[in-house]
């Protein structure tokens, strides 16, 4: 639905449209070479933090959650300025997740992983006790591993707002996708959180 989304809104700039995945850090290198148009999921704080010289197009066109499921009971500060100190050892991968969410946050320890699927396997074994990522990789990926995850904990740790992101160097001009974008939307109804998500392994 998404490149339809795009395809549709394009096209009615006179503009065709085709569309590539990248690893998220290098679709951030590719916009900034001007090597391709544009991005088209990013969040705000993505922008600001890797892309503020690119054009945010204001227009979300998705949104997701960013949760944290473990297999320890824990306690997130109510107040978001007050850091919570979880005694967790939290699996991180870098690939499809940013760091929002976790400003406030303090592990006991951070390890690596290659995914969420094989962090479910380490958290299952022990070796981690809890996994932060999107929330439908989440749920997709311990539906695929047939875990039954009804007895962990879990917590929404930030609601996250996808934007497209233009090149600075493009020729499209950001008012008019933007319009084009809204009314195509309108028209075909909110895009799916799953087809705007980065990949989730690297």
């Amino acid at each position: 639905m998404l490149e339809q989304t795009y395809r549709d809104s394009f096209a009615t700039l006179g503009y065709t449209f085709s569309m590539s995945h990248y690893p998220e850090l290098r679709a951030f290198e590719l916009i900034k070479r001007g090597q391709i148009d544009g991005l088209c999921g990013v969040s705000e704080r993505n922008h600001n933090k890797h892309l503020k010289q690119q054009i945010l197009i204001k227009h979300s066109i998705a949104s997701s959650r960013i949760q944290l499921w473990s297999r320890k009971p824990f306690t997130l500060s109510p107040d978001r300025n007050t850091p919570s100190l979880l005694d967790l050892n939290l699996g991180y991968h870098r690939g499809g997740l940013s760091d929002e969410g976790f400003d406030n946050i303090q592990f006991k320890k951070k390890t690596k992983i290659k995914g969420v699927g094989e962090g479910f396997k380490m958290m299952l074994s022990g070796r981690i006790d809890a996994l932060a990522s999107f929330e439908f990789y989440l749920l997709e990926v311990s539906r695929s591993l047939s875990i039954n995850t009804d007895s962990l904990h879990k917590e929404t740790l930030a609601n996250i707002n996808f934007h497209p992101v233009l090149s600075a160097d493009s020729a499209i001009d950001p008012v008019n996708f933007t319009h084009a974008l809204s009314g195509t939307i309108e028209m075909e109804g909110k895009i799916d959180e799953t087809s705007v998500m980065p990949s989730g392994e690297e």
